[in-house]
């Protein structure tokens, strides 16, 4: 419980567009995520993301979790179809110390489509973590 005094906890709302940092004051400013951490060096070969999570704080970092998004882009968005195969899956980085990085790979949960009518678009967020202060931090 102590340990849990010590955190903010940072954290996207399902179904709202905006990230918001939560801590035991309540909501701060979503802007500190990108204070945080970082994502470099994000790249996509045959449907495998990989990069580095970077921790740009002084504190230690866990649960991260990246959002990777396999979209569908249409090749006619003003008709496109009804089934497009896209998905979205979760990655947790589970501890990450301070100034550190760490590398991460998503290889993806479902078959990569092989379709004439659009391609995928693949995407990586940080969805959010938790912050750790240490007693004295401010």
């Amino acid at each position: 419980m102590k340990r849990m005094q010590n955190a903010w906890v940072i954290a996207l709302a399902i179904g709202c567009a905006q990230m918001a940092t939560v801590s035991a004051d309540g909501l701060v400013a979503s802007d500190k995520l990108e204070s945080v951490v970082a994502l470099q060096g994000v790249s996509e070969k045959d449907g495998v993301v990989s990069g580095q999570v970077v921790n740009l704080s002084g504190r230690r970092l866990e649960n991260i979790n990246l959002s990777v998004t396999y979209g569908w882009r249409w090749k006619n968005e003003r008709h496109p179809g009804n089934d497009g195969p896209g998905w979205m899956q979760t990655v947790i980085v589970p501890s990450l110390q301070p100034h550190a990085a760490q590398h991460f790979t998503a290889t993806p949960e479902q078959a990569w489509p092989q379709r004439a009518d659009g391609a995928m678009a693949v995407s990586v967020k940080v969805l959010g973590l938790t912050e750790y202060r240490e007693p004295g931090d401010q």
